[in-house]
């Protein structure tokens, strides 16, 4: 690929882009300022920006059969692709639904992501979230997109499957291909994908930086460079990105730092040799983008009608009184919905914590409301752009990646290739599904029945199941590839009729491993509470009873939450009160119970694309075999080389506890 800057766009700098929400609704040719921003500076050494001359053809580089080179793209037109074949072909012969993002393109319009170019991908959209996924509905995986349907995580870079979500900041260009690719890229990948071309060093110096910012408060710095080392013989490519993404809706962060590199070494004309590596980290507030579940309706209405406000409406606190019919007025429920001796950790307006171990605390009833949790607020409650639980839900993605490419052009004909990618990745999530509940204070009274409640008829939000989603996945391939080119048409006589034929075969070993951990925050301290009772470790089943729990009390009003919303303090926080010492623990969890899984492939790959009648009639054919074992160690089981939390009667093991939580730490 080539490098980000060249003669042409040094010319039209610096420029303006516009945003993307304003984009999304003009035609793609009408570019405009309306709150967004992004100018780059750059340079370039060894060639004239304004009337370039004319290469020599000693100069010329002659590319492998296995790449393309985005230099050759016409504004908006790519010439060249790998997608149906695995050797450069133009795009008028192969027979693929494809939709090609240029590098011009993604500058114009300002996209960054596969997110942002499934806008402008026919029978194509972009998944911020699983929704509609149950447990995980909340959560962004990366580059999640929706081809003609169907959900699919089938992202690619320079042909290798990646888990590293895409950006342009290293990218020449996006191929995204719709419908059948079996022969390609294998089994697993319905409907379509999306395949990236990062940019590879170049045989020149040049240089680049952009900033971009955006009326939301986002700010986002890119700079590369590039530096030819020894004439026409070796090369390296740099690129740092820092991006402080600000979304729409409030409070909510998306941050991310990424660094690229590539080395491209050409020790003889016909041998190249390519290293690539890229470093991420991303931490964001995972967001629900639809409108909160109500918990408060049955109860303001209530209070209304009873002429009363939400804090008088409120009544005393009764650890006698249980979760059952005409026990509480319709417009009540207890707390008792999550284990009614969960740790439970409050803190007021000044920031001050309580710890309270709530039993059947009464608050207002959402199951009132039409008999279902997950009925919405009423169009207009709160504002919109109003994140009621601000960072409780988070993710965390670290990752990296290697690739290293050997090409070796024996004549004119023959073409061979091996290349090596491997990724590492970490996923780490916290969920709170309750967070995004709107939930009202019915106590007038603190647990003792007698202490006023100050926060009686306040709004708040419970975070009661920090469970977390720690996830270490591992991919690493060999593949080796071979082309040949078999032309008939300069031959004299019938023979000219038998066209000409390119024909690729390839053989790749892939071996993924994915280790996960589901955890639960646990305060492994038990509290002796009122009357007697105690909380015990469970871990083998959803009954939180020694769960750590915050509650934040909020004003829709001033759009303010009280108390720390990070999820990732949450442990640290809750272990400030005296009596408790919350640490991450495993549990066999709602989501996933498998604790590792080994996948081995075997592909071998033959491809012969043919042209006859000077190029009127082109063909392809590919024959494809995948040989998959698969190695599963699940069934709820703990990893036998973990230590044990738990005896299997519900009692702590404490030397396990401690293990644990060093190996998080």
């Amino acid at each position: 690929m080539k490098n980000r800057i060249d003669s042409a766009s040094s010319a039209k700098l610096p420029r303006l882009v516009l945003p993307r929400s304003f984009i999304a609704s003009c035609a793609a040719a009408l570019v405009a300022v309306t709150g967004g921003l992004s100018v780059a500076f750059a340079q370039q050494t060894d060639a004239d920006t304004t009337s370039p001359a004319p290469e020599d053809e000693n100069d010329l580089v002659v590319l492998s059969v296995f790449e393309v080179d985005a230099s050759e793209d016409t504004g908006y037109q790519a010439q060249n692709t790998l997608a149906g074949t695995r050797f450069n072909t133009p795009v008028t012969d192969v027979g693929v639904t494809m939709s090609i993002f240029t590098e011009q393109f993604l500058d114009d319009l300002a996209l960054t992501s596969t997110n942002d170019i499934m806008l402008y991908t026919p029978g194509s959209a972009k998944d911020e979230t699983k929704s509609g996924a149950g447990a995980v509905a909340s959560l962004y995986w990366a580059d999640q997109t929706v081809f003609r349907g169907i959900r699919t995580e089938n992202i690619y870079r320079n042909q290798f499957p990646s888990w590293i979500p895409s950006d342009s900041y290293n990218a020449g260009r996006f191929e995204v291909s719709r419908g059948s690719n079996a022969i390609l890229f294998g089994i697993g990948n319905p409907a379509g994908l999306v395949n990236r071309y990062t940019n590879d060093a170049t045989f020149r110096n040049s240089g680049q930086y952009r900033l971009t910012l955006d009326n939301n408060g986002s700010v986002r710095h890119e700079i590369d460079g590039n530096v030819e080392l020894i004439d026409n013989k070796l090369a390296i490519y740099v690129a740092g990105l820092v991006d402080n993404y600000e979304p729409w809706i409030q409070p909510a962060y998306q941050d991310q730092k990424r660094l690229y590199g590539s080395i491209v070494y050409k020790p003889v004309e016909n041998l190249t040799i390519k290293l690539r590596g890229e470093w991420m980290d991303w931490h964001r507030a995972s967001l629900d983008y639809g409108i909160p579940q109500d918990g408060v309706t049955p109860y303001l209405e209530a209070a209304a009608a009873a002429g009363h406000t939400p804090a008088e409406h409120a009544i005393p606190h009764d650890i006698w009184k249980w979760n059952a019919p005409g026990t509480y007025p319709p417009e009540f429920r207890e707390w008792n919905f999550a284990g009614g001796f969960t740790t439970s950790i409050v803190p007021d307006a000044n920031g001050n914590l309580t710890l309270q171990n709530w039993q059947n605390k009464p608050v207002g009833a959402n199951k009132q409301v039409v008999g279902s949790n997950s009925v919405s607020l009423p169009v207009g409650f709160l504002d919109r752009d109003f994140n009621i639980y601000g960072g409780a839900q988070g993710q965390k993605f670290n990752g990296d990646n290697i690739q290293a490419v050997v090409q070796y052009k024996v004549n004119d004909k023959l073409d061979l290739e091996y290349a090596y990618n491997r990724e590492h990745m970490l996923y780490d999530f916290i969920i709170n599904w309750n967070a995004n509940r709107l939930l009202i204070d019915g106590a007038s009274t603190l647990e003792d029945g007698v202490t006023p409640n100050p926060h009686a008829g306040e709004f708040f939000i419970d975070n009661g199941v920090n469970w977390r989603f720690y996830q270490n996945r591992y991919r690493t391939h060999h593949r080796v590839t071979g082309s040949y080119q078999l032309d008939f048409t300069n031959q004299k006589g019938w023979l000219k009729w038998l066209g000409s034929h390119n024909i690729a075969a390839m053989y790749e070993n892939v071996e993924e491993e994915q280790l996960w951990d589901n955890m639960h925050l646990i305060n492994t301290t038990p509290v002796t509470g009122k009357w007697g009772t105690k909380q015990v470790l469970w871990t083998g089943g959803w009954d939180w009873t020694n769960g750590v729990r915050l509650v934040n009390y909020i004003d829709p009003a001033t759009k303010t939450i009280y108390g720390e919303t990070d999820a990732w303090k949450f442990a640290e926080l809750a272990s400030t009160v005296p009596g408790v010492k919350a640490e991450w623990l495993p549990v066999i969890g709602p989501v996933q119970n498998t604790k590792a899984t080994t996948e081995k492939l075997g592909t071998t790959l033959l491809v012969v694309q043919s042209h006859f009648w000077d190029n009127r009639i082109v063909t392809t054919l590919g024959w494809r075999r995948d040989e998959l074992d698969v190695f599963d160690a699940g069934g709820g089981q703990y990893d036998p080389s973990r230590p044990l939390v738990d005896d299997g009667n519900g009692n702590m093991v404490p030397d396990g506890v401690a293990l644990w939580a060093r190996e998080l730490e």
